[in-house]
């Protein structure tokens, strides 16, 4: 295998012999802002590393339907994942 990492067990990113390309996960560290309404849509902004072009996001709870996020845009270095959430008369709460 043509992979490595910089810590033992651990693959960051690398290129199989045989044509596979193993990227690293996207890791999420935060998103602005904490909350929001549900009155309408709103736009987060996730920040971390690992993010690529093609990214989806989506918020998600327990018994309810998932809200998928719409406009998404992410950073050419790939630390922020910007995306509108339709929060419009959706389940309040945490």
């Amino acid at each position: 295998m043509g992979c490595h990492g910089e810590e033992p067990g651990r693959i960051d990113a690398g290129i199989l012999t045989q044509g596979f390309t193993i990227r690293p996960q996207p890791r999420p560290t935060s998103v602005a802002p904490s909350f929001g309404s549900d009155g309408g849509p709103v736009t987060l902004v996730i920040s971390g590393t690992g993010f690529e072009a093609t990214a989806n996001a989506s918020l998600t709870r327990t018994g309810q339907t998932p809200i998928p996020g719409t406009q998404r845009t992410v950073s050419p270095d790939g630390l922020t994942l910007t995306a509108t959430f339709d929060l419009l008369n959706r389940a309040l709460g945490f």
